[in-house]
């Protein structure tokens, strides 16, 4: 018994292209619209990252409204990583997925696949942050949601394996759409002109600071500052208060209260410490260092250190610190924020007048001027 031979393949007809295999016959409407998607949600990634930028570094808000989600988001510990801001890192990072978009090759696929990879979980996270704290910064999630469908398409690319089309339109195309995309945000924060002293909120004065005005010492203007120590806004709000007082030497009383938020790990450990230092005499040195020390600092034995560094009497100091009245002494602050309707850290009331999250200093001299002029006529 013989064995059938197994059927030669077919060959190419003479003068035909040689066969390929299936896996890697072209498509190249899909292939265009997969690069041409990656770039669009790339371009619109960069652009919101650029506006959230101007934001981060401008006192005042120019694209996100004042008081929204964004200002939320930008008090968390996640907007300054390793202090530099968020979206300068969520710029590079869409910039990175522009230029491998436009390169081709097996290698540039991949690279685009594992970068589209760790960008993703990056932006899955940063859209859990904002729902676990009930807050939505419209521009980050356009940012992050970009960022999940680019993750889509490069896999797609890196299973078709296919390229952007080769020539200079697309590529010219794509880079003046990014330059616009970055240029244009920031050309128009850098250009706009100052924003107006922000309005004095109306409202009745909450009865605990006219309580501390009342009780603060003749002649003196009464800062209520309620504030979490690991916020990067109210570590601003206390530098320039800190620099505006010192044209008004002796004449700022300053009550502290502390609110640490939930998602500032070191903040109320940050907040026993200051607690504790009050108690010995030392609230506003132990303040100073608490606000200047790195974050990562503020923790448990950091602030124990710091203690040490302001001159306390560590026994004492740890037996408050330990003490559940000290908890229940952060709970009544807490407690006071949201009778004084507070909405947003930092929140300073100077005198009268309610500043709600960071304002710059401007803002704070002029309310320190409204507050002694009425000191003075009092």
């Amino acid at each position: 018994m013989t064995d059938e031979a197994s059927p030669a393949p077919a060959s190419p007809a003479p003068g035909a292209a040689p066969l390929r295999p299936a896996e890697a016959s072209p498509a190249p409407a899909l292939s265009v619209g997969v690069q041409v998607g990656t770039l669009v949600l790339a371009t619109a990634a960069l652009a919101a990252s650029a506006m959230l930028l101007v934001d981060y570094l401008r006192p005042q808000p120019v694209f996100c409204g004042d008081g929204g989600g964004c200002e939320k988001v930008r008090q968390t510990i996640f907007a300054m990583p390793l202090g530099i801001p968020l979206p300068a890192i969520g710029v590079a990072a869409c910039v990175v997925h522009v230029v491998l978009a436009l390169v081709p090759g097996r290698r540039a696929r991949l690279a685009a696949l594992g970068w589209a990879c760790a960008t993703g979980l990056v932006a899955a996270f940063l859209i859990a942050i904002q729902k676990i704290i009930g807050q939505i910064c419209v521009f980050c999630m356009i940012t992050d949601g970009s960022t999940l469908g680019i993750l889509a398409l490069a896999a797609l690319r890196a299973r078709g394996g296919w390229d952007a089309p080769r020539g200079f339109l697309l590529r010219g195309v794509a880079g003046v759409a990014s330059v616009a995309a970055l240029a244009t945000p920031v050309a128009w924060g850098v250009t706009r002109p100052p924003p107006p002293p922000p309005p004095v909120d109306d409202g009745p004065t909450p009865q605990l600071v006219l309580d501390e005005i009342a009780k603060a010492p003749p002649g003196q203007i009464v800062v209520v500052d309620f504030a979490d120590f690991e916020c990067p806004w109210c570590r601003k709000a206390h530098v320039d208060l800190t620099a505006a007082m010192e044209r008004r030497k002796g004449q700022v009383h300053v009550v502290r209260k502390h609110v640490p938020l939930s998602i500032h790990l070191r903040a109320k450990p940050a907040a026993r410490a200051a607690i504790c230092a009050e108690e010995q005499g030392k609230g506003e040195a132990m303040a100073e260092l608490l606000f200047s020390a790195p974050p990562k600092e503020i923790d448990g034995p950091g602030c124990e250190a710091l203690a040490e560094k302001a001159g306390l009497e560590l026994d004492k100091y740890k037996a408050c610190v330990a003490d559940p009245k000290t908890d229940e002494h952060i709970r009544r602050d807490r407690e006071a924020f949201e009778a004084a309707r507070g909405k947003a850290l930092p929140t300073m009331f100077i005198g009268e007048e309610r500043l709600s999250g960071y304002k710059g200093r401007e803002a704070i001299e002029a309310a320190l001027a409204k507050a002694a002029s009425r000191v003075r006529t009092k």
